[in-house]
């Protein structure tokens, strides 16, 4: 946790997304940005701005209700 702390707000989001996948390349159901933010310990906006950047730069998609995670290793080198 300590660790975690030292991250910024949107590499807090970006952790808890691959947490939340846990091995698996997606998110089922997708997370709501609210709670999303409320796991990273963030707000609402920054979350939601985080998702749509990593959704910009296709390593994420939402698709029939989850988020896939496209680029693994792209999501793991944006935390800081």
């Amino acid at each position: 946790m300590a660790t975690r702390s030292t991250y910024s707000a949107a590499g807090r989001v970006y952790s808890e997304l691959l947490a939340l996948a846990g091995e698996r390349d997606h998110v089922a159901p997708a997370p709501q940005i609210t709670t999303l933010a409320m796991s990273a310990g963030t707000t609402r906006e920054t979350a939601s701005r985080a998702v749509a950047a990593l959704i910009r730069r296709g390593i994420i998609s939402r698709e029939d209700g989850k988020l896939i995670i496209h680029a693994p290793r792209m999501l793991r080198e944006l935390i800081i």
